[in-house]
């Protein structure tokens, strides 16, 4: 019966452990639309964004109006590559990482895209 008891003590210390855990976001914010292809690239082309994924770590993009971005993750890795636009969805060719479209959708000001893995991030202005 003690080996029953410490394995429920055990399992409801998980659970509690698990609720307390931030959710990753998996959907874009209600309201969340998709922009025009144009659109997307004014609210993109030479601006800088921060973002701050889930695993803690901060990112800084720079996307130039030439078609090239650059990433600086807080972790220190660091790429760059080519970038484009198909409708609302980002297009990036990294030289080191996995080229990838990510859907990107606006609420009020503010753009959101949603990463391969699913997790949707804010994109804040620097």
């Amino acid at each position: 019966m003690k080996t029953i008891g410490v394995a429920l003590a055990t399992v409801i210390a998980s659970a509690a452990t698990l609720a307390q855990a931030p959710a990753v976001p998996q959907e874009f914010p209600a309201g969340a639309q998709p922009l025009a292809t144009e659109a997307l690239r004014t609210r993109l082309a030479d601006k800088v964004y921060g973002v701050k994924v889930a695993s803690g770590t901060a990112w800084r993009l720079q996307f130039n109006a030439n078609g090239f971005y650059y990433v600086n993750v807080s972790n220190g890795f660091t790429d760059n590559g080519k970038w484009r636009l198909e409708e609302s969805r980002l297009c990036t060719a990294p030289q080191k990482s996995t080229a990838s479209c990510n859907e990107m959708r606006l609420v009020g000001e503010v753009l959101y895209l949603k990463r391969d893995s699913g997790e949707v991030i804010k994109l804040d202005p620097n």
